[in-house]
């Protein structure tokens, strides 16, 4: 996946921040901001619509509609190394320093600087035009995800999984796994024939296969033989697949991987339960193939060892 998602305009950022270009977002000893004289008033007189929540600090912001937030530049300089020296630069007096983000809408700035300040209550991030924005600014201005709210905006939202995924990928690796388990557990994803839907299930796939090798080529609790695993009077499993317990397994690994490629991961241990439940007769053979078939199920698919570290593909 990459790491920068695509946004509605598409030179990105790179449109001139006062003296600060798209060559120069990353150095922290470029010029990154105007001033704006302290009477709220615009360049040609016209007052400045500020932004209800943000009306006070060193430092303020403004959005492509023009809608204008103040607040600390510490902030900033917490989160993102492109305002680290801003302070350095001068200013005069009864002045403010003026960034203008112009390709963030007042929405996907509202989103990120309440996530930014710990004084201000995180908000979901609500719709997919604000997510790509809002990848956009954490890739254009480096902006840490740790310590502030920014990864809650986008996991607390209503966003589809396959975003929430593609997030995680790019910009929050401890969650992949997590986000990659509720993407297949999710019935509309596992249907969908996306690009992401497709890779993800490549890798499940792969999961699936290593459950089929490890139910059929490993042992049952002991040696593979009848005699150690059923005491019965009359074992139908036995007689059924002619005394050879390496058949039975081979045989329900078959069952198995075929009827768990059809359904989510959520799905997983009630299938392995009705596959074996529907072809074993013996109660104590039934049992012990269940005990086995979810022990390997749990360990090398539902505990998601299998997803891959790589970021996804876009």
């Amino acid at each position: 996946m990459a790491n920068s998602p695509s946004s509605t305009d598409s030179d990105g950022l790179s449109a001139p921040l006062a003296t600060m270009t798209a060559d120069t977002l990353g150095s922290p000893s470029s010029a990154a901001a105007t001033t704006n004289p302290a009477n709220d008033q615009e360049p040609g007189g016209s007052p400045a619509l500020l932004h209800y929540a943000f009306t006070s600090g060193d430092i303020e912001v403004v959005s492509s509609d023009d809608v204008h937030f103040r607040l600390k530049l510490s902030i900033l300089q917490q989160h993102s190394p492109v305002f680290q020296d801003l302070t350095d630069l001068p200013l005069p007096p009864n002045s403010t320093r003026l960034v203008p983000f112009t390709n963030a809408s007042a929405l996907t700035l509202e989103i990120l600087l309440c996530a930014l300040d710990p004084a201000k209550d995180v908000r979901p991030v609500p719709s997919v035009a604000v997510f790509h924005q809002l990848c956009g600014l954490i890739d254009a201005y480096d902006i840490s995800l740790v310590g502030n709210g920014v990864v809650a905006a986008v996991e607390l939202s209503g966003l589809d999984l396959c975003l929430k995924y593609r997030f995680a990928c790019s910009h929050n690796p401890e969650r992949k796994k997590y986000w990659a388990m509720g993407c297949l557990s999710d019935h509309h994803f596992f249907a969908s024939r996306s690009t992401d839907a497709r890779l993800l299930k490549a890798d499940y796939s792969n999961a699936l296969d290593t459950f089929w090798e490890a139910f059929k080529d490993r042992q049952v609790g002991g040696k593979d033989c009848f005699n150690k695993k059923c005491w019965a009077s009359y074992c139908g499993t036995f007689a059924a697949f002619r005394g050879q317990w390496k058949d039975v397994k081979s045989d329900i690994a078959d069952a198995l991987f075929n009827a768990l490629k059809e359904v989510p991961l959520c799905s997983g241990r009630a299938v392995v339960i009705s596959v074996i439940g529907g072809q074993i007769s013996c109660d104590r053979c039934r049992t012990r193939l269940t005990k086995h078939g979810l022990h390997y199920w749990d360990r090398l698919v539902a505990s998601g060892q299998w997803v891959s570290d790589d970021a996804a593909e876009s």
